[in-house]
Parts: C-alpha cells; structure tokens; sequence
C-alpha cells in the first residue's frame, strides 16, 4: 500500500475496499489503485465501503489571506454517473 501523494492535480480513482488509521491517529480511505493500494485521507462519515470515488488533490486559497493551501476533493463516482444517465433521459 502507498500514500497519496498530495500534489495539485494529482487523481487517483478506485474503489474504497477499507478505512484505515495512521499511527498519529488520522484516517485513510484505502483504494483499490490498480496494480496497487492507495491510501487517501478521508473522515469515514465522507465515504463508505465498496463506493467508487475519485480523489483530486486541489489547491484552495485562504479566504482574507494571501496563500493557498493543498487539500483532497472526493468524488463519488456512482453519484455522477447516476446523474449522467438521469441527463440522457
């Protein structure tokens, strides 16, 4: 298993096959990356097991301040293409 490395657009997709915690207590959803695992960080109330996610690592700027900050965007890939197909129609 590998960490996602936080760099700005960097995505990786998958399915969530576990939540895991780091030693300093932190929470992980783990992909399943093919040819590999990747472990994202998450809050488990976010993501659930067996969900098709996209994580993108996004740069935000702090509101009243001049820097930006790194940050995951999770998507939920099933949402999407339930709203894709509900378009189509």
């Amino acid at each position: 298993m590998v960490h996602a490395r936080l760099e700005p657009g960097l995505t990786y997709e998958g399915r969530v096959v576990a939540m895991a915690s780091g030693a300093d207590g932190s929470t992980y959803a783990v992909l399943k990356t093919d040819p590999t695992l990747t472990a994202v960080p998450a809050t488990p109330q976010e993501l659930r097991v067996g969900q098709e996610i996209r994580a993108v690592a996004v740069a935000h700027e702090v509101a009243g301040e001049r820097r930006w900050v790194l940050a995951w965007r999770l998507d939920d890939l099933e949402r999407e293409q339930k709203h894709d197909r509900g378009r189509e129609r």
